[in-house]
């Protein structure tokens, strides 16, 4: 009993040590459907919030492809309380579960703590 209990202690450390696998979006196939994964991109298009739903939605690519991305409920009232809300430009680093459909892949954000996003630079402009 003593070794079990050891066993699974030993597991339990191990797997929490372990870093979200990095997928690329171009990569992403129907083998992968319900899998946990970190994407690093840029927002591309969205947010499309939509409070009937409790829904965000938002387009993000890398260099291999486009996903739509989006949260639900809990999640977005995390999102809109934390005021991280992915816009147009912004880089992100994300964690969550993908969905792989015959003719739609998309992505569900697992909490606003696993969004980590940072917003374009500013640049000066001359206007004349």
């Amino acid at each position: 009993m003593i070794l079990a209990v050891a066993g699974v202690l030993i597991l339990v450390w191990v797997a929490g040590g372990t870093a979200t696998p990095l997928a690329k979006i171009g990569d992403i196939g129907a083998t992968m459907n319900y899998a946990y994964v970190r994407l690093n991109g840029t927002v591309t298009r969205g947010p499309i919030y939509d409070p009937d739903a409790q829904s965000i939605r938002f387009y993000v690519a890398d260099d291999t492809g486009e996903i739509q991305a989006g949260a639900f409920r809990d999640v977005t009232q995390e999102l809109l309380a934390a005021g991280k809300i992915p816009t147009v430009g912004d880089k992100i680093t994300m964690e969550g579960t993908l969905r792989v459909r015959d003719d739609f892949t998309s992505f569900n954000l697992a909490s606003a703590d696993k969004a980590q996003i940072i917003p374009p630079a500013a640049t000066e402009i001359e206007i004349a």
